[in-house]
């Protein structure tokens, strides 16, 4: 939570500054664009960047002080995703929060492989699904409210084979 305020203070000082800039200069009859904004520290290490992605789409990325990225707030790719993201020191997502597509949120959960081990979102109809997985990424567990309003569990072992299913 504390990582959210954060970068939610860091985002908004950097976007009320470039707008603020912008409408200053824009009394004098200037522009402000640019392809990339960064703020960097005492050392010139980049800690923060508005910035377009290598992967397609816009983002507000926030940098470690060994120039890492931690945390970011994106519209990703072609489709322009909304996503926030937060990485481990190694770059993997530890846990993404998206919006596949209208009505379609998506938690995503993932270890230190970037194994996703816990998904929470909605299916194609808008019913809650929770699944959750072993190292190996394989599903074990998935409790969802079927779009009828039936609560369903399903089990399954190392071999992907069912275990238990409820109803």
């Amino acid at each position: 939570m504390r990582v959210l305020r954060v970068l939610g203070m860091l985002m908004m000082s950097v976007v009320g500054g470039v707008v603020g800039y912008a409408l200053a200069a824009g009394d004098l009859g200037y522009e402000v664009k640019a392809k990339n904004i960064q703020l960097v520290d005492s050392r010139g290490n980049t800690r923060a960047a508005l910035t377009f992605l290598d992967v397609g789409g816009v983002g507000f990325v926030l940098y470690d002080s060994d120039g890492r990225p931690r945390a970011g707030l994106m519209l990703e790719g072609q489709e322009e995703i909304p996503t926030l993201a937060v990485a481990d020191p190694s770059g993997c997502r530890a846990a993404e929060l998206r919006l596949e597509s209208p009505g379609r949120p998506s938690l995503r959960l993932a270890d230190e492989r970037d194994t996703t081990r816990l998904a929470l979102g909605l299916d194609e109809d808008g019913a809650p699904v929770l699944k959750m997985a072993a190292a190996d990424g394989l599903a074990r567990v998935a409790v969802a409210v079927r779009s009828d309003s039936a609560p369903a569990i399903d089990l399954w072992g190392e071999d992907r084979q069912p275990l238990w299913s409820a109803p």
